[in-house]
């Protein structure tokens, strides 16, 4: 099979794939109000639990084990906050 081309964007990327970007570290029991909405990776370092609180006013909580990694959409504005103390949260924005 021959090597097809993939288009690159404007940051030499293939086009259609998440890349990394911003990285927010949440330590202990800390939140940060994400400004961009997006794709965001979410890795678990502990078992932990996750508090969401979107702009339109509703909120959830999300439980994770140790190691997990996961894929989410989250609107600008979004508050997150680790509800666990001794553990880290890092949040990873997808480009």
């Amino acid at each position: 099979m021959a090597n097809e081309y993939q288009p690159l964007d404007i940051n030499q990327h293939p086009m259609g794939v998440l890349c990394p970007g911003e990285l927010y570290a949440l330590d202990d029991v800390s939140s940060v109000t994400l400004p961009n909405a997006g794709v965001y990776r979410v890795y678990f370092q502990n078992n932990t639990s996750l508090g969401v609180s979107f702009p339109d006013g509703t909120s959830s909580t999300i439980y994770a084990m140790q190691g997990t990694i996961e894929y989410f959409y989250l609107p600008a504005g979004t508050e997150v906050s680790n509800e666990t103390d001794s553990t880290s949260i890092y949040l990873i924005k997808m480009n």
